[in-house]
């Protein structure tokens, strides 16, 4: 069974040039939807009666047949073989069907009988018939032959044709259109070709070859009902052109290029515009004026179009798009059970259709046969209660001297899917909704309303007290919502939205408390089919922005009564003490900033005022502290003498816990400089004291033991600022007859540990040798050719072992050999055999 669905959608229409021929309707919406249930064929041919009452659409599977007044289909018809056209004869009693006719045995066109869809003939010669076209004179047709010709028929016989017409074409035809007379007529080939025919005599009156075998097709053609012009569309690679003639001379009028996939045109009833259908930006329609050729109305459909047809006695428009969907378009179609004296309890949600024939009695876009869910104990009465989440919303919200009025309107769950799938066909065909589909069909919903009529309706209908209107408002288009990525749990539970709002100015803010009325809103504006898409019931919210008090009023019906609605003043209330501080901050943050910093350096200034004296050090300290400085980062100068006693005091401090063999600031080990000549003076060590700086001017080098001087450096490789420093106390001594030495200019006074207590002996000149060791094994015998090679000196492994001083309480009156030995033994450790040197 075949069941027919009107739904109310918006169709897409930009306001064209204001003419004042009644041809052309403007402003027109998607006002139905034609679907076969049991039918999954594409739609894609349809044609509408010379009367304008029937409306025939080919699927891939089927024939449907609709009456135009009440939408609803009345045959369907399923022929043997995949149809390809359909075209109703001038006097409305037949219906032509073109066929697939793969095979030559198979019928190539089918006729039916109006009156009661019987097949009364058909004929058995031609193929691929996808264009037809009935004399508007007789009941002749044409079609295409075998072999890229024309056949006429009669279809009261259609047992031989008439006529047949050899037109040369090496490709399929793609249209053909009689004249308005019915004796000559207009095809079109896919080769690139157009002719004119002559019906009496068969001759071509007039051959259009400018796009034969240069790669372009003819899409479509037709002859102005006038007779004035003939107009075919001519696709190449990514262009399209349109050709305007005189009809039938040829005479060249207009040559255009056409924006988009043009699929097809038609004329209007009389000649005077001229509509293309293409595919630029997901469907439109072009309309153009036979008065100068200029583009005076564009209608964007948001969905694919592959043949649309336009009934001059409707105002409506029927477009086939790629799926089982017929989109209609009009803005004047009304039910046939509409009765405009109807009251409130015959009609209860103001549609002008008796609740006994009205499939949703209640308004709220549920059918009765679901409307089971309401807030009512007896469910049997829920299709009387209207679900206030999905009727007509209007919110008005009032901030000081600005109005703002927004409507939103749901379509149902049926209509939400079906609009969901002509938008998934918008760019490609794929079953999915992309971002750019989702643009191009919300756009086309936004721009086919008009504006200036919803803001001329809602004029008037809201005052507030001592204030008025003072702009005539600014209308904005919020789209479409939920058509992509909804879900169930969603707001609108999977159901999309459309919503606008305009904007008012008042003469200035308002006073509260103050009284606002709303009369009845008006209906729908041009654009929007009010038929289909509930207008009332009402849930009207009113909320004032500044005080955040409103109400809400539902359901409104349509002989509802104005509202006048009063908005209290907001209430004083006293502020906390904390509110009050914070106020007071904010008012006065920057003189609070000011005296905060003001006291802040104050306070400063104080603290270093009286710490002036701490703060300040002396010449003495400063010196002390460059030298501290210089002697931790190596760059110190020899030259500069000693620190001051405050300085060694300070470094005696801090040196009673540093390692024997290691200074202060370096914690490597020193090794002792080169060029040390043997002491004349014997020191002797009476009593081991703090670390204090070695003065080399005044004490002389240091001495060094023949294991020092035998891994020495040499003097062009000794760094003296580096390797001369301070000495550990646990690994030198203080000695007798320790020798001034003159430091040079760029080696300055290098600073050493300096000891207490030292006690000069006189001594003969003699050089003094250290004791042999025991454990020292005789050097064997050189060679004569080791006695010419020069042997260097083992490096010696340097050590930490601390020297035994003697104590403050020894006795003077110790054994002097003892002392003699103990004495000799640390300083050959120290100096060293004399017999090393060499």
């Amino acid at each position: 069974m075949t069941v027919f669905f009107s739904a109310s959608l918006l169709f897409l229409l930009i306001s064209p040039i204001q003419t004042a021929n009644a041809d052309w309707e403007k402003d027109m919406g998607l006002s139905g939807v034609i679907f076969s249930i049991e039918g999954n064929g594409v739609s894609s041919n349809l044609d509408y009666s010379p009367d304008g009452y029937l409306l025939a659409i080919s699927t891939d599977d089927e024939v449907l047949i609709v009456n135009t007044t009440t939408r609803d289909v009345v045959q369907e018809i399923i022929p043997a073989d995949e149809p390809y056209s359909v075209k109703f004869t001038s006097d409305n009693t037949q219906l032509l069907i073109g066929l697939k006719s793969q095979f030559l045995s198979n019928p190539s066109t089918l006729i039916y009988n109006v009156t009661d869809w019987e097949l009364v003939g058909q004929t058995e010669q031609g193929r691929h018939v996808g264009v037809l076209s009935a004399n508007p004179n007789n009941n002749y047709f044409i079609q295409t032959s075998d072999s890229y010709g024309v056949l006429e028929y009669n279809s009261s016989n259609t047992t031989n044709p008439v006529n047949s017409y050899d037109t040369g074409f090496s490709e399929e035809l793609s249209c053909l259109d009689y004249g308005s007379s019915g004796t000559t007529f207009l095809a079109g080939s896919r080769d690139g070709n157009t002719n004119v025919f002559s019906v009496s005599s068969g001759e071509i009156i007039y051959e259009d070859s400018s796009y034969f075998n240069v790669g372009y097709s003819i899409i479509d053609c037709g002859i102005s009902p006038s007779m004035d012009y003939m107009a075919w569309l001519v696709s190449g690679v990514g262009e399209n052109f349109l050709n305007i003639k005189t009809y039938p001379d040829g005479n060249s009028v207009q040559a255009m290029e056409i924006s988009g996939d043009a699929v097809s045109l038609s004329w209007t009833h009389n000649g005077d515009y001229l509509h293309i259908a293409t595919n630029d930006y997901g469907g439109t329609l072009e309309s153009y004026s036979s008065q100068n050729w200029m583009l005076v109305d564009k209608t964007y459909f948001g969905h694919r179009v592959r043949d649309f047809d336009y009934n001059q006695m409707l105002d409506e428009i029927a477009t086939t798009t790629g799926s089982k969907f017929v989109p209609l378009y009009s803005n004047g179609w009304n039910s046939p059970n509409i009765e405009s004296d109807l009251g409130t309890d015959d009609d209860l949600d103001g549609d002008l259709i008796s609740n006994n024939l009205d499939l949703d009695i209640d308004g709220d876009g549920i059918e009765n046969s679901w409307d089971v869910n309401c807030d009512g104990d007896n469910p049997s009465s829920c299709s009387l209660i209207p679900d206030k989440n999905t009727i007509r919303k209007i919110s008005i919200t009032v901030d000081n001297s600005v109005v703002r009025i927004k409507e939103t309107i749901q379509f149902n769950t049926q209509y939400s899917s079906i609009l969901r799938e002509l938008a998934s066909g918008s760019e490609s065909i794929d079953g999915r909704i992309s971002q750019v589909e989702n643009s191009r069909v919300s756009n086309s919903f936004c721009q086919n309303i008009n504006s200036d009529n919803v803001k001329d309706n809602w004029a008037g209908k809201i005052s507030i007290q001592d204030r008025y209107f003072v702009n005539s408002g600014e209308y904005f288009c919020e789209g479409l919502i939920d058509l992509i990525d909804y879900t169930h749990d969603s707001q609108y539970e999977g159901r999309v939205v459309l919503s606008w709002s305009i904007t008012y100015n008042l003469n200035g803010s308002v006073e509260r408390p103050y009284n606002i009325t709303i009369s009845n809103p008006p209906a729908f504006a041009d654009g929007v089919v009010e038929e289909l898409i509930p207008t009332y019931p009402l849930w009207i919210s009113i909320t004032d922005v500044q005080t955040g008090k409103g109400w809400e009023i539902q359901p409104v019906y349509k002989e509802t009564e104005p509202l006048t609605l009063f908005m209290a003043a907001p209430e004083v209330q006293e502020l906390p003490s904390w509110v009050e501080v914070t106020n007071y901050i904010k008012e006065n943050s920057i003189l609070l900033a000011v005296s905060f910093a003001a006291i802040i350096l104050s306070i400063i200034v104080l603290i270093r005022s009286r710490n002036r004296i701490s703060l300040d050090i002396t010449d003495e300290e400063k010196q002390e502290v460059e030298n501290r400085k210089a002697i931790a980062t190596g760059t110190d100068d020899v030259s500069k003498g000693p620190p001051s006693a405050l300085g060694r005091n300070r470094l005696g401090d801090r040196r009673k816990s540093t390692p024997p063999g290691y200074s202060e600031f370096d914690t490597s080990q020193r090794s002792t400089p080169p060029g040390y000549d043997n002491p004349e003076e014997v020191v002797k060590i009476t009593e081991p004291e703090l670390y204090t700086d070695y003065d080399y001017e005044e004490y002389g080098e240091q001495p060094r033991s023949r294991r020092m001087r035998r891994g020495e450096k040499r003097d062009s490789d000794w760094d003296y600022k580096k390797d001369s420093r301070y000495w550990s106390k646990d690994k030198y001594s203080d000695y007798d007859g320790v020798h001034r030495r003159t430091v040079s200019d760029g080696e300055g006074n290098v600073k050493v540990r300096k000891v207490k207590a030292v006690i000069v002996e006189e001594k003969p000149k003699k050089k003094r040798k250290a004791p042999k060791r025991k454990e020292k094994v005789k050097p064997k015998k050189k060679t004569k050719e080791s006695r010419h090679k020069k042997e260097l000196p083992k490096p010696i492994k340097s050590t930490n072992i601390p020297i035994d001083l003697p104590e403050k309480g020894q006795e003077e009156s110790e054994d002097q050999d003892i002392e003699e030995e103990m004495f000799n033994s640390a300083l050959s450790k120290i100096i060293g055999n004399s017999n090393d040197e060499n």
